[in-house]
């Protein structure tokens, strides 16, 4: 997924690509943020640890990822959050400070929450399908723990990009 989240970026023209994951150890959060480094590694970009800002999935972590980063990196171009929460409080940081999401920065979030076709501009994401983890959780309890061997656990998700607006080309300089 965080492949998919940076190549969508890269695909449009950014190079100057921001990210904030979430906590350090958490599988999760690793496995996005190795995603982030091979689609700029594929790309040609260099991975730049000052575009990196270690959040916890919280909305205030992306409030503050964002300021970090915006004031560390002025002409930051775009910024993939590990999540949506801290993508959507991002965007909230960037209007506060006059900017305008994807007109000056792209945002990308992460797991597709219900409301993140809400926002304004309506957040692209990657689609990761919690809903189906969960069922496949119950499936493993079904099967590892009552020794239902009917029940079959896949363990298999495929992440997806769901594109809507807040990601745009950069911006001419």
């Amino acid at each position: 997924g965080g492949y998919l989240a940076t190549r969508h970026l890269l695909e449009l023209g950014h190079r100057t690509i921001a990210y904030i994951s979430g906590p350090a150890g958490w599988g999760d959060a690793e496995e996005r943020l190795q995603g982030h480094r091979r689609a700029l590694q594929e790309y040609g970009v260099d991975f730049d640890e000052r575009l990196l800002y270690e959040g916890d999935y919280s909305i205030e972590s992306g409030r503050l990822g964002a300021m970090q980063l915006l004031e560390a990196n002025p002409g930051l171009g775009a910024l993939v959050c590990a999540n949506d929460d801290m993508a959507a409080a991002a965007m909230g940081l960037l209007r506060d400070r006059g900017l305008r999401v994807p007109e000056d920065i792209s945002v990308m979030g992460f797991d597709n929450t219900r409301w993140s076709s809400f926002l304004h501009p309506r957040l692209t994401t990657i689609d990761y399908p919690a809903d189906e983890l969960g069922r496949m959780a119950a499936r493993w309890v079904l099967r590892n723990v009552y020794g239902r061997d009917d029940v079959d656990p896949k363990q298999d998700f495929t992440p997806t990009l769901v594109s809507r607006e807040s990601c745009a080309p950069p911006r001419e300089p």
